[in-house]
């Protein structure tokens, strides 16, 4: 079974295969967007859109995905109107007294 390392690096090597095939027909933005795509996956950053009509589960759904039941609002009645960004972070130490 693959894992996400070799296939990571597998995707890697692509970025740069496609990154010289875009610099060599002056791509300069498709280069840009390669660029700073590789870039995401090096610094290991998953961008996820999720979008769809009022009252489908979207929450339901990124709730489901991250494990915790509470982090986005599910009410029957209320939706969420906002754009959110979750990440991954360390959680900060407790101050000592």
């Amino acid at each position: 079974m693959r894992t996400f390392e070799s296939l990571r690096a597998e995707v890697l090597e692509l970025f740069t295969r496609l990154s010289d095939i875009a610099a060599a027909r002056g791509a300069e933005e498709a280069a840009r967007r390669l660029a700073a795509g590789k870039q995401r996956l090096l610094d290991e950053r998953l961008v996820v859109v999720v979008c769809g009509e009022f009252k489908r589960g979207k929450s339901t759904l990124l709730n489901a995905l991250l494990g915790d039941r509470g982090l986005f609002p599910v009410d029957a009645f209320y939706a969420t109107r906002v754009i959110t960004t979750a990440a991954y972070g360390h959680p900060k130490p407790s101050p000592s007294p």
